[in-house]
């Protein structure tokens, strides 16, 4: 891959022809350092990380903040970064390439760092807002996201652009934390206001992040259904999306639709299956260096591998996924990393590892979200664990304490249950016990 990180700073500062000595005195400094840093013609080192390839920009963002100089901060901010591979090319805004990369906190100091230099100049800062939600998602912490988006929401007109995007954000993130009496009602509120918007045929330029914004949402549609099993029509939700985005080369946003078609097959038990869909997906993410991709596909590997009995190799990819969780600063993935350790450590019978990191996953969760059904599946885990160590009064505790929570979620059903029993292979431990026993 080849990635060229100077060309797009070196047109911007051509293009802006700004006059170093027309500058005012206590502002040139800051130019000055600007100019440097986008002029500059050494290339990145070959060992520099994803972020220190883009300090130019960066640094230029913070200068142009302390210079109040608004639309230069948004020309950096949206500086197109080029990623290009033997089969595909295409350009990503700044803080778009930020959070492909995963590095969503850089993004969300940059965007503070925005808000506190504009907030007393009577800027409209909206989109900043909805950028810094993003980013504030995409470590975790869905809740604080979604709070600014209903902000968002009812500051400002409905039929604007940043009323539709804001409204479309809000429901994502209350179906991703499993609010689906509030998400699903607005996810269909904001698909028809996008496809309004796209058939008006107002502001062209906005099309394809509405068009995006579009296939997030079916793709949310489909989370839904996979989480209520009604995998089939997941699948053929998430085969529609894969089309729209091959249609218009959004080739960045295949992965997210293909490793959930892999996790279907996962929940089908159809396991070489699943494991060749993400393999496949992976193949996607090592081309285009789509660094999160890599740790969420490992995590869903690594379920699979459990599923095959694959234990040692379900754990070693499940701790690099952990490891990579925490170098996004994603707190939602690494509660997830540890409830699926969790899991491992159950299969192989290490009970006591299982309910520690059953726990550590439990805590975060309860402290964070209200995610009943992540919750609730936890909590089921914890349940068998304590099945397994003959403590029957928790079990019994905990296990009722895990259907009430699906039942809260709106997912309880008896496919479910069959479906998490065989999961945990409880009947099968079951089995093997009496059969030792016999023996």
């Amino acid at each position: 891959m080849e990635n060229n990180f100077k060309e797009p700073g070196k047109l911007l500062w051509t293009e802006w022809g700004i006059n170093l000595n027309e500058v005012p005195f206590e502002q040139l400094d800051h130019y000055i350092a600007v100019e440097n840093y986008l002029m500059n013609d050494d290339e990145p080192p070959s060992d520099a990380t994803d972020l220190q390839k883009l300090e130019r920009y960066t640094k230029s963002l913070h200068h142009l903040c302390e210079s109040k100089d608004w639309n230069r901060v948004q020309s950096i901010l949206t500086v197109p970064i080029s990623i290009n591979t033997t089969t595909v090319s295409f350009a990503l805004p700044l803080w778009d390439y930020l959070m492909f990369k995963g590095i969503s906190p850089k993004v969300l100091e940059l965007t503070s760092e925005i808000i506190n230099s504009f907030q007393d100049t009577g800027t409209d800062l909206s989109y900043i807002r909805i950028l810094k939600a993003k980013a504030l998602g995409k470590t975790g912490n869905l809740p604080e996201a979604s709070r600014i988006y209903e902000e968002l929401c009812l500051n400002s007109s409905p039929n604007s652009e940043i009323y539709i995007e804001a409204k479309a954000h809000l429901a994502i993130s209350q179906v991703q934390r499993e609010l689906y009496q509030e998400g699903i009602p607005n996810l269909e509120c904001s698909l028809r206001l996008i496809e309004s918007f796209l058939e008006s045929g107002a502001n062209l330029g906005s099309k394809a992040k509405f068009l995006e914004l579009k296939t997030d949402i079916l793709s949310n549609f489909a989370y839904h259904q996979m989480n209520l099993d009604k995998l089939e029509e997941a699948r053929i939700q998430y085969s529609q999306v894969l089309q729209i985005l091959e249609e218009n080369r959004m080739f960045h946003k295949l992965i997210n639709p293909l490793v959930h078609q892999g996790i279907i097959e996962r929940k089908e038990f159809r396991i070489n299956e699943s494991i060749a869909t993400l393999e496949k997906a992976r193949a996607k993410a090592i081309e285009i260096q789509d660094k999160p991709a890599l740790t969420w596909i490992d995590h869903h590997l690594a379920w699979a591998f459990r599923m095959n009995k694959n234990y040692k190799q379900a754990e070693k990819l499940g701790r690099l996924a952990l490891d990579g969780y925490k170098q996004m600063e994603d707190q939602r993935g690494i509660t997830d990393s540890y409830e699926l350790l969790g899991f491992i450590f159950l299969d192989k019978g290490e009970n006591h590892k299982a309910i520690e990191d059953f726990d550590r996953a439990l805590n975060w969760r309860k402290d964070n979200m209200s995610w009943e059904q992540s919750i609730a599946t936890c909590t089921m885990g914890l349940a068998i664990s304590y099945w397994r160590q003959r403590q029957f009064f928790k079990f019994i505790k905990t296990l009722l304490e895990g259907l009430n929570l699906y039942r809260q979620a709106g997912v309880l059903n008896w496919s479910r249950i069959s479906r998490l029993f065989k999961f945990t292979r409880v009947f099968r431990h079951l089995l093997l016990r009496d059969n030792k026993k016999s023996i």
